[in-house]
């Protein structure tokens, strides 16, 4: 438990607008899955399927010959040695001794990035991939477009790692346009005994709506490097599929199944259902599971699932997906049922994430077997606006409370080096030391004004069961109180909350007109 809260979880009592999003920006935000028309980005398509053609994948690195750290961690050990040595970024906060690119003993602070967030370099940060422990160390892959911050749709596979889930080294590019691939869309990658392998998405412009599922194995035990392999499954003939992608690819007893997001019809969001026995032949089995975008009660899933994920949590099986619905991108939603036999029975639907933020989560199992989720988070971008767009949350742990999902930090994130933990009342004043702060806040004590070198920056309001935050910034939004501590995390421009009934996340940071 917290400092400063009792054994249930409550907090121990003591005896007190900027300007809107732009028109450039909110298109932006309309194309960053792959979303929409994006100008000379993509090519609109007429006809039937002119709504649903567009994706949510692009993340983004940084050009350098070697391995380089795009997250900053307690030792700051890996930096670029390249021509861009005013870009060097180590963890805010903290100087290292060691030599300079430009000749001064102190290598520079960003105070422009967070902290323990992966970000790159420049560019167009999309979802993350498949997060997976292996070989001593964490590796994420993840969408990314280079050289711009806005979304094309020639999406490639980024490669970076981590010992701790808060410093990431960039790996080469695990995977990059051609042979046959206009873009490298989004999947998942499976192990199976000692060997890897990675299904994504491969889509042909114009239209790009319907992709095909595709292979690729790496040709060394590090991953950084890899061989694209066959297409594997494409769209079943027998039924009206207007959209198709997203493969995530898991093992199911004697076999393995795959589920691949779709829309059916124009109005059904829905999983397709694979199985196979050795992860290279595939055979088609149906509707894994479905639901017409008319239907709101509890919870609205629109048109499409975008990265739609199976797993199971103390014995009861979870789906989980990105809700998506004319080119907007919504929330995150989930259904708490069974799964048998390449079917998924719904019995409960959920919301996880409020928020314009979060979107685009991947499941994940860390070092010791627990299970998680991280997302990609929307609308983080660099002070101009024109150098680096988008960040992955940090790693999250999941728990189920009931019927419900209860998605918190990953403990080794929040309670590592590079983090500084406060119990908060009525009101914290927090200091500019290059650290990301963890609040931990009883939000039955009605209000929290959260300061910085006491100039404002957050205020979180409850009423009823809500909470309403609003940031200095602008951004802002409301998300379920829920019961026990909730927990406010702030890292340079990034803002993410978790309570026990959902998440919520939001730029720290005033929008800026973006221009290419």
């Amino acid at each position: 438990m917290p400092p400063g809260f009792d054994e249930d979880g409550q907090a121990l009592r003591r005896p007190a607008t900027v300007a809107a999003t732009s028109t450039a920006r909110a298109e932006d935000q309309r194309r960053c899955h792959g979303h929409g028309s994006t100008g000379e980005d993509a090519t609109s398509v007429a006809g039937t399927r002119a709504g649903l053609l567009t994706k949510h994948h692009h993340f983004v690195s940084f050009v350098c010959s070697s391995s380089a750290a795009i997250g900053y961690g307690v030792d700051d050990k890996a930096f670029c040695q390249n021509d861009l040595a005013q870009d060097i970024h180590l963890r805010r906060g903290r100087q290292a001794n060691g030599p300079s690119l430009r000749g001064d003993p102190l290598r520079m602070i960003d105070d422009d990035r967070p902290s323990i967030h992966l970000t790159a370099r420049s560019g167009w940060i999309n979802d993350p991939l498949s997060l997976t422990w292996h070989d001593g160390s964490y590796h994420v892959f993840f969408q990314y477009v280079p050289e711009q911050t806005s979304w094309a749709p020639s999406c490639h596979w980024g490669h970076a790692t981590s010992t701790d889930l808060r410093t990431w080294t960039e790996q080469p590019v695990a995977l990059v346009p051609g042979e046959g691939d206009d873009g490298i869309w989004s999947g998942s990658l499976v192990i199976d005994g000692d060997r890897a392998t990675i299904f994504y998405t491969s889509i042909q412009t114009p239209d790009f709506s319907i992709g095909q599922i595709r292979t690729a194995t790496p040709t060394a035990s590090d991953w950084t490097t890899w061989t694209k392999g066959d297409v594997v499954a494409v769209p079943p003939e027998d039924i009206d599929v207007r959209v198709y992608r997203d493969p995530f690819v898991f093992r199911d007893r004697d076999r393995w199944r795959m589920l691949v997001g779709a829309n059916i019809d124009g109005t059904t969001a829905a999983a397709l259902s694979y199985s196979s026995l050795d992860l290279q032949s595939w055979q088609y089995d149906g509707v894994a599971a479905q639901r017409n975008t008319s239907l709101t009660e509890p919870v609205w899933t629109g048109k499409l699932w975008e990265c739609p994920q199976v797993f199971t949590i103390d014995g009861v099986d979870v789906l989980i997906t990105s809700v998506w619905n004319d080119d907007e991108l919504h929330y995150v939603a989930y259904g708490l049922g069974e799964w048998r036999d390449g079917v998924f029975e719904v019995e409960r639907w959920g919301r996880l994430t409020w928020g314009d933020s979060y979107y685009a989560p991947s499941f994940y199992r860390d070092s010791d077997g627990r299970p998680g989720l991280v997302f990609w988070l929307r609308e983080i971008r660099d002070h101009a606006g024109d150098t680096w767009t988008g960040a992955m949350s940090v790693p999250h742990v999941l728990t189920l409370d009931g019927d419900e999902l209860v998605a918190r930090p990953h403990p080794d994130v929040v309670s590592g080096d590079g983090v500084n933990t406060h119990t908060a009342f009525d009101r914290i004043d927090l200091t500019s030391d290059g650290r990301a702060d963890i609040i931990n806040w009883d939000p039955d004590l009605g209000q929290l004004v959260v300061t910085r070198d006491e100039e404002p920056i957050l205020t979180i309001n409850r009423t009823g069961d809500d909470l309403h935050i609003a940031a200095a910034t602008g951004a802002g939004g409301t998300v379920p109180a829920g019961d026990g501590v909730v927990e406010i995390l702030l890292d340079g421009p990034v803002l993410e909350v978790s309570t026990r009934a959902g998440l919520f996340a939001a730029p720290l940071r005033a929008p800026v007109a973006v221009t290419r």
